[in-house]
């Protein structure tokens, strides 16, 4: 083979041209994040699938009180959840304005959905405060 212009002897077919410093950079960066991703995968995944089941508990939840008011533990026997998940939820809802409290039986307090803007019944906005 005769050597090219400059004494280099020109790049045969099976070698790949020499990458500019702008390139390995780029080709280092997409591998690093590929390699993220992958050691990050099983968290997304877990924390996908817990997501689903806390839809699925609130969904649950909401159900048995279309029926009414109920306690937690009624409400846990109906939507055939753990109590203390219940409870979790119900106060995760009650902070957002999702679900009010109801007058107290027992040792317990019944909880109600809010009502919609569309619902005209009569119920008091919350009646635990409007009895004090």
């Amino acid at each position: 083979m005769r050597p090219a212009v400059g004494g280099r002897i020109p790049p045969s077919g099976l070698e790949k041209p020499a990458m500019s410093p702008k390139d390995q950079e780029r080709r280092s960066i997409n591998e690093a994040l590929k390699a993220l991703r992958a050691s990050r995968r099983s968290t997304i995944e877990a924390a996908t699938e817990r997501m689903k089941a806390q839809k699925k508990a609130i969904t649950a939840i909401r159900d048995a009180l279309e029926d009414g008011p109920r306690t937690v533990p009624e409400i846990a026997d109906a939507a055939g959840i753990d109590p203390a998940t219940v409870l979790w939820h119900i106060a995760t809802l009650k902070k957002y304005g999702d679900v009010l409290e109801d007058q107290k039986v027992g040792a317990y307090f019944r909880y109600r959905l809010k009502p919609s803007a569309g619902d005209t019944g009569t119920v008091p906005e919350d009646p635990v405060e409007s009895s004090e």
